[in-house]
């Protein structure tokens, strides 16, 4: 959450041009009725004299305004468009670089979240189909899951909800594979000899998510982590290989 604040934040700071909002009023004002007294910017802008007159000052260093006479008065008026159209572009720059350094350093962080009922472990799956798009990959080790005892009716909207978007599963196992059923075209599947884990666990990838299941105590957890997921999915790519 800090992350995406430090983003809203830096990004609304480097949006304007302007040092102060008061600046950009006065600046708007001027570009609505050019050659305007500062009598006249006082009553638009609702800002007291003295101030104007500082605004102003700090508007004409930056190129933004000018100034010039009619008469015995003194009026001021938006400057040259090319010297706006440059600190617009300036501006836009300085927040495609701040994005940039900003989403890696969020590419960096990590969310680690606690599994510790059923209900959790159910909700780790829905979170594949719905955070992958489609004909998206998945990858699994598992190792004597067949007492995972999640309830028929969840791990049917799974597979149903995997097979609406074309999920793709590859799939480490220590269960024997039934080729009877025949095996979809989306599914990569190796079995493996697993006689000394005795663990009834899960161990998952997808997106940029890692997660481990103990299903015999119903807890894990969930690390979502870019550079960590990916490295998760090449290592399991190389076991799968070596197999």
């Amino acid at each position: 959450m800090l992350i995406f604040m430090y983003i809203y934040c830096t990004i609304t700071v480097h949006m304007s041009i302007f040092a102060t909002k008061e600046e950009e009023s006065v600046y708007k004002a001027l570009l609505q009725e050019q050659g305007a007294s500062v009598v006249t910017l006082a009553k638009k802008t609702r800002l007291h004299r003295p101030k104007l007159y500082q605004l102003l000052d700090a508007l004409i260093r930056e190129e933004l305004v000018e100034t010039y006479t009619k008469g015995k008065r003194v009026l001021y008026r938006a400057g040259n468009r090319d010297v706006l159209e440059k600190k617009i572009k300036d501006a836009k720059n300085s927040i495609e670089q701040d994005a940039s350094i900003l989403l890696s350093l969020a590419d960096d962080l990590q969310t680690v979240k606690n599994i510790n009922s059923k209900d959790d472990i159910v909700a780790l799956f829905d979170d594949i189909t719905t955070s992958l798009g489609e004909q998206g990959d998945y990858y699994s080790f598992t190792t004597k899951t067949s007492n995972t005892n999640l309830g028929k009716n969840s791990l049917e909207i799974f597979r149903k909800n995997r097979e609406g978007k074309g999920l793709w599963s590859h799939v480490l196992t220590d269960k024997p594979i039934d080729h009877k059923k025949g095996v979809r075209f989306n599914l990569e599947i190796k079995h493996i000899d697993a006689k000394n884990l005795q663990q009834d666990c899960l161990w998952i990838t997808y997106g940029d998510t890692f997660a481990f299941v103990d299903y015999t105590a119903e807890t894990g957890y969930i690390v979502k982590n870019k550079k960590l997921a990916k490295f998760q999915q090449e290592l399991f790519r190389f076991f799968y290989n070596k197999v």
